[in-house]
């Protein structure tokens, strides 16, 4: 994920225009490469994802909370390009905003129905009490509802880190530098005295940071100093920083706990390389899954939890998820309100 790109003549960073038939055909392969490689790291973190809501406590919990989430917003920073507001918004609200609604009706209608079988009270009284607690206090969803504040998070943090990006500054210039320190402190006044997170707002900031990493992530060039640096972070996080708690925008230490995060995350990247290609070409398949397993697994692994063992229940929180990524690929309505898809 680092190395390789080059900066156009906007200041944006995108992949080298070929010079002969040869070199396009390299720069093909190594843009599919990163793909691949990139989807890999999103099936190790989802995994992770349904293992840290499995095994909700003790060190295995604090090892997957130190990097989990993150992952995903610097996987989203190192993939992401300018684009005019205009055409990135129509689309944010596709591949992002109608599976969050989607989801949040199905999850609703799910809990009625499941707690009413069973003869337990649903988590909210009523579907219009649960979708002004989704839309309003997100911070506050548990259960089936936990994972929603990701979604929304993400769609407002990819906006503000595109009108950045708009200013066609380098990723590494002074200037994105000093937007970047800004936002860290919004960041950290956000963890300090932030109290409701509507539509996961709360995270925005530390989220577009994450972001900004994603996007060095690709180009670092680092040498042994660098790297043993990386790795003291990324040990001290898992060792002894408190992770941090991206839905309510919790920091851990600061600084400490979100450069580790992005420490381990580096790391993560540099060990999936030597993993063998058929393991790869299996991580970036269900990678490309990811966004339908963040919303599912949760509700499985509620509803599940009386009646059956961790191990058992993470299979099939793993296993059923990717059967309603399946499910929904039948048909273009569930292609575009459960997916995102263009139709």
């Amino acid at each position: 994920m680092s190395g390789g790109s080059e900066t156009n003549a906007t200041g944006h960073h995108g992949v080298k225009a070929a010079d002969t038939p040869v070199a396009g055909a390299a720069t093909a392969t190594l843009v599919r490469e990163r793909l691949e490689w990139g989807d890999a790291l999103k099936g190790i973190g989802i995994i992770a994802a349904v293992a840290g809501h499995t095994w909700w406590r003790g060190t295995l919990k604090h090892v997957i909370y130190s990097f989990h989430m993150p992952l995903f917003f610097m996987l989203s920073g190192a993939v992401s390009r300018y684009v005019p507001q205009r055409q990135l918004l129509p689309r944010l609200l596709r591949t992002l905003g109608l599976p969050f609604l989607s989801f949040s009706i199905l999850l609703l209608g799910a809990d009625f129905l499941i707690e009413g079988l069973r003869g337990i009270r649903p988590i909210f009284p009523t579907v219009e009490a649960g979708l002004l607690n989704i839309l309003f206090s997100t911070e506050t969803l548990r259960g089936p509802f936990a994972i929603l504040w990701f979604a929304p998070c993400l769609f407002f943090a990819r906006l503000a880190w595109n009108a950045l990006l708009a200013q066609h500054w380098d990723v590494r210039a002074p200037s994105m530098l000093v937007a970047m320190g800004v936002i860290a402190l919004i960041a950290e006044a956000a963890d300090l005295w932030g109290v409701s997170s509507p539509l996961g707002l709360l995270p925005v900031p530390i989220a577009v940071v994450l972001l900004w990493a994603g996007a060095c992530w690709k180009e670092w060039q680092s040498g042994m100093l660098m790297k043993a640096v990386l790795l003291a972070l990324a040990l001290v996080t898992l060792l002894w920083a408190p992770p941090v708690n991206l839905r309510s925008g919790a920091l851990g230490w600061p600084v400490v706990s979100v450069a580790g995060a992005i420490a381990i995350v580096y790391w993560l990247g540099l060990l999936a390389r030597q993993l063998p290609e058929r393991l790869v070409l299996a991580l970036s398949w269900i990678g490309r899954r990811s966004l339908v397993i963040m919303f599912a697994h949760t509700a499985i692994l509620h509803y599940l939890t009386p009646y059956l063992p961790d191990g058992m229940r993470f299979i099939l929180a793993l296993a059923g998820s990717l059967l309603v990524e399946g499910i929904a690929r039948l048909n273009k309505s569930g292609r575009l309100f459960l997916l995102g898809e263009r139709i």
